[in-house]
């Protein structure tokens, strides 16, 4: 039996880093992020997508 994974995109963990509120992208639409993330967040993020990676 084959196991399936979700693995986020960036644009998701950045705003999850955010801590921004979901938001119903069909009624929802040009949004305007605002908020600062630490170096710590953005290296944890880097480091999740390092496998998708093909550098």
């Amino acid at each position: 039996m084959k196991e399936v994974t979700v693995v986020p995109s960036a644009a998701a963990l950045v705003i999850k880093a955010l801590k921004e509120p979901e938001r119903d992208m069909k009624k929802v639409k040009n949004i305007k992020h605002n908020g600062n993330i630490s170096f710590d967040d953005v290296t944890e993020i880097a480091r999740i997508m390092r496998p998708r990676s093909i550098a």
